[in-house]
């Protein structure tokens, strides 16, 4: 009973951070010119980059191996020194990128710098949320996840209200909320754990296996969120309408609604697909993988005619006039973004089933594939719309085929290495 409540709770809260986003997209973009929320629109595009990007495996991987069972403090030691280096290499690299970067952003200074700051925060936030995952505190991120959420409107609204609205300090804002959030869940989470301990071998060994597996998740991680989020860049980049980047932006985000649901709790589905892989029902789960086939592609035909005939006006709506974009574009999204939420959930099996390459190897192929039509048909917002919609099917396709392999093999292969061993004890 706890556990069902627990999960209605994560629902509720995953769904109200969904309309918490586009609150707050929606009081930025009519808080600032159309030039200012496309600055702001490559901020956020790159801060999912980041974030899911660079910082999501190592939740998941804490995820997974709290549920088989590896004690959270050495877990979290080794999940911190990860995070560390990876945010090193990732404000050595937004360093690096300057000169191509600060043109993206209108050269405002302060943009860049928060990028720099959202690299640091999600050290915090991504290494908070696998605590949670890994000791089942469900709850518990349920209401960081909706207070993180919150806290990004309510900071919009004070700047608004203060008048000193611009990219920049929207950005530092939501840096802010994402600190504020999840600071006091990490500490939280690791009281009662600090008598748990490991010789200095076994945690080096730990952290040597967790970077290996977190390098390889990393790979299909950031190549995910470049085939998401990449679009207001390009167009911000090359577009010949400098309005583009900020139009896409919000016309992708009323097409995206599943996945302001599904992305944030990719990491929730980890522990429970451990549970289903290592049962080693093949049948069933070979069942349930084709059923859920069927699923996505009769939502890919209703959400396309959906997006089609009230997608214009719903952007209208929340956005305004100056960011529609014709039902035909909304369609091609929302099919995209169905693709999307498939080529997500086969990636959590594999998961779970530690085919962590297979992983990397279905993101490649989707960003690769979108990568080609972007080159043979240009720059503008139809171009970015199909390499999404591409893209996202040839990761589909690749992901599906390993996810049937996966489950097709025999039960010993489908056991976790960890259970196996404890089972020949």
């Amino acid at each position: 009973m706890a556990s069902r409540a627990s999960g209605a709770l994560l629902a509720a809260s995953s769904l109200a951070s969904g309309g918490l986003t586009y609150v707050l997209l929606a009081v930025l973009s009519r808080g600032m010119t159309v030039g200012e929320y496309a600055t702001f629109a490559v901020f956020w595009s790159l801060s999912l980059v980041v974030g899911f990007g660079l910082f999501l495996p190592l939740e998941q991987e804490v995820a997974r191996r709290g549920a088989e069972g590896t004690a959270v403090r050495p877990l979290l030691a080794a999940a911190g020194r990860v995070g560390v280096e990876i945010a090193g290499a990732a404000v050595l690299l937004l360093a690096l990128g300057l000169p191509v970067l600060a043109p993206a952003v209108g050269g405002d200074v302060a943009v860049v710098a928060a990028l720099a700051v959202f690299v640091v925060v999600s050290v915090v936030q991504y290494c908070a949320r696998g605590v949670m995952l890994a000791q089942g505190r469900m709850t518990r991120y349920a209401l960081v996840l909706a207070a993180d959420a919150a806290l990004r409107v309510v900071l919009a609204v004070v700047l608004v209200a203060a008048g000193g609205l611009d990219g920049g300090s929207a950005a530092l804002a939501v840096c802010a909320a994402v600190l504020l959030a999840h600071a006091p869940a990490l500490v939280g989470g690791l009281r009662g754990t600090w008598a748990t301990a490991i010789d200095r071998d076994d945690a080096t060994g730990l952290r040597y296996s967790l970077r290996r597996s977190v390098l390889v998740l990393l790979v299909a991680a950031v190549a995910g969120q470049v085939l998401l989020n990449a679009g207001p860049v390009v167009l911000s980049a090359w577009s010949a309408d400098p309005h583009d980047a900020g139009r896409y932006l919000n016309a992708f985000s009323v097409a995206r609604v599943p996945l302001f649901v599904i992305v944030p709790l990719q990491s929730v589905l980890v522990p429970p697909f451990v549970r289903l892989v290592a049962a080693g029902d093949a049948r069933r789960t070979r069942r349930a993988a084709m059923r859920a086939l069927g699923v996505l592609s009769g939502l890919a035909l209703l959400g396309g005619a959906a997006g089609y005939l009230l997608g214009e006006p719903v952007v209208q709506l929340v956005f305004g006039p100056d960011y529609a974009l014709p039902g035909s574009d909304m369609a091609i999204l929302v099919v995209g973004v169905v693709a999307h939420v498939g080529l997500v959930l086969a990636t959590q099996l594999l998961i779970a089933g530690q085919r962590h390459r297979q992983v990397a190897a279905a993101w490649a192929v989707a960003v690769a594939a979108a990568t080609v039509v972007v080159l043979a048909t240009g720059s503008d917002v139809l171009s970015v719309e199909l390499a999404f919609l591409v893209g996202s099917l040839a990761g589909l396709g690749w992901a599906a085929a390993a996810t049937l392999a996966l489950v097709g093999r025999r039960t010993q292969h489908l056991i976790p290495a960890s259970a196996s061993q404890k089972e020949k004890r």
